[in-house]
């Protein structure tokens, strides 16, 4: 059934229990000040939902096991980018790196950070394609421009 409660530490769940498991939709307030708002099953994070993080960064998507895999964005909050694509055992793996002046990178990703083949595409058109080498450099194999 539907119920509330809060811990000795001030978190605080708020949604579907069966027999005090949290499992279905349910929202809960950590003591850290971050929060999560979806679907829950064994007592996790499963399925969709958000978590904004107390820094206010925050991630919508895909949930396994309390964490992150699947489809998902997660949002910088301090510069409003956001790496939308795939997760895997809570490491963004593939998809676009989105900045907010326009910029885009896709690629695959390693711990969050870009490797191997990568395309960078310009507000104005232009693109750029290359490798990211062992030093985590973008060499560049072609430039593509809209004119």
């Amino acid at each position: 059934g539907q119920g509330t409660y809060t811990w000795a530490d001030t978190s605080k769940y708020e949604g579907t229990w069966n027999n005090d498991i949290r499992e279905g939709f349910g929202k809960f307030n950590y003591k850290d000040g971050s929060s999560y708002q979806g679907n829950w099953k064994d007592n996790q994070r499963n399925g969709e939902g958000t978590y904004i993080y107390k820094n206010g960064d925050s991630y919508f998507g895909v949930w396994l096991n309390g964490i992150k895999n699947g489809k998902g964005i997660y949002t910088i909050a301090l510069n409003h980018s956001k790496l939308v694509g795939i997760w895997e055992n809570n490491k963004f793996i593939k998809g676009e790196w989105k900045s907010n002046d326009g910029t885009i990178y896709s690629g695959l990703f390693n711990d969050n950070i870009p490797i191997e083949n990568g395309t960078f595409k310009f507000k104005n058109g232009n693109q750029i394609n290359g490798t990211i080498n062992e030093s985590n450099q973008f060499v560049y194999r072609s430039i593509v421009s809209s004119n």
